[in-house]
């Protein structure tokens, strides 16, 4: 939290149009460079290449140790959400790199590049392009990420068809009435008579883990 507030200090905004920020003091701008290539793009891969790694090792020892073994319905179970796991970190390592090498090598070659003189209009005209084009790629891995979830992970998919349909569920029933109430009918008359919160909450609870039994049954 600390090491990026230099760019709330040291960043202006680009005229005209107010497009966009950038560092303008030298020293500055090579400080926030490093950064941006040591904690968004070495870090971020390295770490998750060890945990990819180290899952690939643990699954791999314990294929061996169960070679010769019986294994039942649950060790089965779990050894199909380890892959599913690494299977999943391999694929998000790999949207991680493709969305932000072009960011890294642009941040990188812009740093260079600065103190170059009498840059011609076309230039820094591909060069703003560049810049905010890398800029808004790197936001595919945030925007990625639950659809690579859905698609790895069996139990992802069926919580998610099992959150949409619960939301589906609850909001027919809004529509055909307005507030859930119980009717009971006393002497030709009708009353009706709203439940409290915590009742309303206990019946989405209920719905939705019968929805998600149906989801799970084969």
């Amino acid at each position: 939290m600390v090491l990026p507030v230099h760019t709330l200090i040291f960043a202006n905004i680009v005229l005209p149009g107010n497009i966009g920020c950038v560092v303008s003091n030298n020293s500055v701008a090579i400080y926030h460079a490093l950064y941006i290539l040591i904690m968004g793009g070495t870090l971020p891969p390295l770490f998750m290449t060890l945990c990819t790694k180290f899952i690939w090792t643990s699954v791999k020892k314990k294929t061996q140790r169960r070679t010769m073994t019986i294994i039942n319905r649950a060790e089965r179970r779990k050894d199909s959400r380890e892959h599913q796991v690494l299977i999943l970190l391999l694929g998000q390592l790999t949207i991680f790199l493709i969305s932000t090498i072009p960011f890294m090598s642009n941040n990188l070659y812009t740093t260079l590049t600065r103190d170059i003189p009498n840059k011609s209009v076309d230039r820094r005209a591909i060069e703003g392009f560049a810049q905010v084009s890398t800029e808004l790629f790197v936001y595919m891995f945030s925007a990625s990420s639950f659809y690579s979830n859905t698609l790895v992970s069996c139990k992802s998919r069926c919580d998610s068809i099992a959150t949409f349909s619960c939301f589906t569920e609850c909001y027919c029933r809004q529509r055909s009435r307005v507030s859930v109430t119980t009717q009971t009918r006393t002497n030709g008359t009708t009353n009706e008579i709203s439940l409290s919160p915590g009742k309303q909450l206990q019946m989405l609870n209920t719905n939705y883990t019968s929805t998600l039994t149906r989801v799970q049954e084969p």
